[in-house]
């Protein structure tokens, strides 16, 4: 095994909203030949990308995370519409926004953030609360066919939600992991190599 791990710290999606999610994917992946769709069980909130970390620093790394979030309540946090990256052209990245718990999560990631980058780690963009659902597959700098416009994503995922309306699109946040991607040729693997536990609900 390496000495270092390949590392993120990340919020949890709840299975149901996964499901939800899958079906979804598996309704519209037919009509983006030229998306890479992640797999359901890879789903997650990223709050920070770290690069590879020293499997001996996965305790201390882990123990500066639950100091980070004592005494953050559990809160629960919606689906939002689709979105991609960029806004506008051809998408590259495509994703769901958060609805409900927005703050509480933006909250969440600035206090994560600042005791991760007190340790070293230097955030190397804003954090956007976002659930990638899929990329763009390299095409070689041609323009592929099967990629959809931004405005085809919206009114995808409007389209879903509203014939699953009795679905759930809620879930509750209630520890924040320390994960280590493992990258193969069928897609990344990702393990929680720490957890950090929010504190019960308030009431």
């Amino acid at each position: 095994m390496r000495d270092t791990f390949r590392a993120f710290v990340a919020v949890e999606i709840g299975e149901s909203v996964k499901d939800l999610l899958a079906g979804w994917v598996r309704q519209e992946a037919p009509k983006f030949p030229g998306v890479r769709f992640v797999p359901p069980e890879n789903l997650h909130i990223t709050l920070q990308f770290l690069g590879d970390v020293e499997r001996s620093h996965a305790a201390a790394l882990t123990e500066a995370l639950r100091s980070s979030v004592a005494g953050i309540p559990e809160f629960r946090l919606a689906l939002g519409e689709a979105g991609s990256f960029p806004e506008r052209g051809s998408p590259r990245v495509l994703h769901v926004t958060i609805g409900q718990g927005k703050d509480e999560l933006l909250g969440l990631a600035d206090k994560v953030r600042a005791t991760l980058e007190s340790h070293g780690f230097h955030p190397d963009h804003p954090f956007v609360a976002h659930i990638t659902i899929g990329r763009a597959k390299d095409t070689g700098g041609r323009t592929s066919a099967g990629r959809p416009t931004a405005q085809d994503w919206r009114r995808s995922f409007r389209s879903y939600l509203s014939s699953h309306g009795d679905a759930p699109a809620t879930w509750r946040i209630s520890r924040v992991l320390l994960m280590e991607s493992i990258l193969g040729r069928g897609g990344p693997t990702y393990i929680a190599r720490g957890a950090a536990d929010l504190a019960p609900p308030a009431g």
